[in-house]
């Protein structure tokens, strides 16, 4: 090899060359670490789907539970309804039935 001034090039690398050489390295470990950073990110992203999808089918399945549990409440309250009428009717059968028993004494009389 030649310089510029056609006498053979010394053993070592020139510092021109050496920067070229070394800026060369710095920008193919940048470009690793580039392409890195964007793997990462598509795995964050794939993994942020993932999460949002089992969220918001999570809410649904909530939403889903808490009208179940509404309507077992209004099923409660129909229910506890249905008994206070039962024991009031109860409670008015009890009576006729005393009344009748005290009117049949009555009549046997």
């Amino acid at each position: 090899k030649k310089d510029e001034r056609g006498r053979g090039s010394p053993s070592r690398t020139s510092p021109s060359n050496s920067n070229l050489i070394a800026a060369a390295k710095l920008i193919d470990n940048a470009q690793r670490e580039v392409d890195l950073a964007r793997t990462s990110s598509r795995e964050k992203d794939s993994e942020i789907a993932s999460l949002s999808d089992l969220l918001n089918r999570s809410m649904a399945r909530q939403g889903s539970l808490e009208d179940r549990l509404q309507d077992m409440n209004r099923q409660m309250l129909e229910c506890l309804s249905m008994k206070n009428t039962s024991q009031q009717n109860a409670s008015q059968a009890t009576h006729e039935c005393r009344l009748a028993k005290a009117y049949s004494i009555e009549y046997m009389k």
